[in-house]
């Protein structure tokens, strides 16, 4: 249950990764935040914050940013860029952590 609130709310290198990935992608296509907004029915505020990982995006939003975006889920999760190896170096801090409260 530790684990759920210190996540809650808290971006970490994955939720970044697909910050700059939807805003890279929005950026690609000429699309104004606003635009992006009106297609999945939530105001710039919040695409401002979900572009700067402020607030973190629900799977379900995700899933409405890949069709409007006409990329797969997956695309945001790319690392293809300039991005780095953000995930795996989360999955190796998890198994780090995951060992260490076995001991």
């Amino acid at each position: 249950m530790s684990d759920k609130k210190e996540t809650k709310g808290r971006a970490d290198n994955v939720d970044r990764l697909v910050s700059h990935r939807l805003k890279m992608r929005r950026m690609m296509l000429g699309l104004s935040q606003n635009d992006l907004g009106k297609a999945v029915d939530v105001s710039i505020q919040q695409v401002q914050k979900y572009e700067k990982a402020t607030n973190r995006i629900s799977s379900g939003k995700l899933f409405a940013f890949s069709k409007f975006l006409k990329v797969p889920v997956a695309y945001f999760y790319d690392q293809s860029d300039d991005s780095g190896n953000i995930i795996g170096s989360v999955l190796a801090e998890e198994a780090s952590s995951y060992s260490s409260d076995l001991k």
